[in-house]
């Protein structure tokens, strides 16, 4: 199993974290979780496999910029 984590800075970490809720999943062999906190997001990620963690990284970076542009104004 490989595990990451991975912070991101957010202006409205709660509102952002809701909004991605919808796309953090749990499937077998890979299971993404976030969590606000202060001014960041966290978020933690579970796979088998280098290619499906680094595939779900960029997604879930490009998914909290494109939320954090609408939410953070």
């Amino acid at each position: 199993m490989i595990k990451a984590e991975l912070t991101l800075d957010s202006q409205n970490p709660s509102a952002v974290s809701q909004a991605l809720e919808v796309d953090n999943i749990q499937s077998e062999g890979l299971t993404v979780s976030c969590q606000p906190e202060d001014n960041s997001i966290i978020f933690n990620v579970k796979t088998e496999s280098v290619s499906t963690l680094i595939a779900t990284l960029d997604d879930l970076i490009k998914c909290h910029k494109a939320a954090g542009g609408a939410l953070d104004g």
